[in-house]
């Protein structure tokens, strides 16, 4: 398939930020759509944290998990997502055994 994104993001209306890693290995900082569409422009951009190994196929960081929501929640109008709750339920094998 082919989408070029960088043509179509000037035409694309409301709210919109790009999310990009500086060291992903699949697509290179260079023809990334952060650098085609303006780079460091942007008033909306998180750029994801540069990590050893893969920094293409990761999970995001907590921090750049409540990054994205707050981005998230300001592109559908919504101020209830808070840090606290932005990350998630702990998995249950972090949570030790009750003693009761």
């Amino acid at each position: 398939w082919e989408l070029d994104s960088a043509a179509a993001w000037s035409k694309v209306r409301g709210f919109k930020w790009v999310e990009y890693a500086r060291d992903d290995h699949i697509i290179p900082l260079s023809v990334s759509l952060y650098s085609l569409v303006g780079g460091s422009d942007f008033s909306r951009e998180l750029q994801l944290s540069s990590l050893k190994g893969d920094n293409h196929n990761r999970s995001l960081t907590p921090m750049e998990w409540t990054q994205h929501l707050t981005l998230v929640e300001s592109a559908l109008g919504l101020s209830y997502i808070s840090p606290a709750t932005a990350a998630g339920p702990a998995p249950d094998n972090l949570n030790p055994p009750s003693q009761h």
